[in-house]
């Protein structure tokens, strides 16, 4: 029980330089996939019509779950690299 509460090799695997730069890359991909469909927003935004907020729902989830898949796999490698 004591590895467990480990805190200085907690700290040393979490917070290197492979893994914040796992979350800038990750980071960065997920809003270059958030401007993907700021222009249906907009669209909805300034317009009547309901067609562009039903695509901004249907797209968001299948973007949503991609982008947190590869930020967890480079932050997986990230880890893998550290040990």
């Amino acid at each position: 029980i004591n590895q467990a509460f480990n805190f200085k090799e907690v700290f040393r695997k979490a917070f290197n330089g492979e893994y914040f730069l796992a979350l800038l890359v990750g980071g960065l991909y997920s809003i270059g996939l958030s401007l993907i469909l700021l222009p249906l927003l907009l669209a909805f935004l300034f317009t009547s019509s309901i067609i562009p907020f039903i695509a901004y729902l249907i797209l968001s989830v299948p973007l949503s779950w991609l982008t947190s898949i590869t930020s967890y796999t480079l932050m997986a490698m990230a880890f893998k690299e550290k040990r």
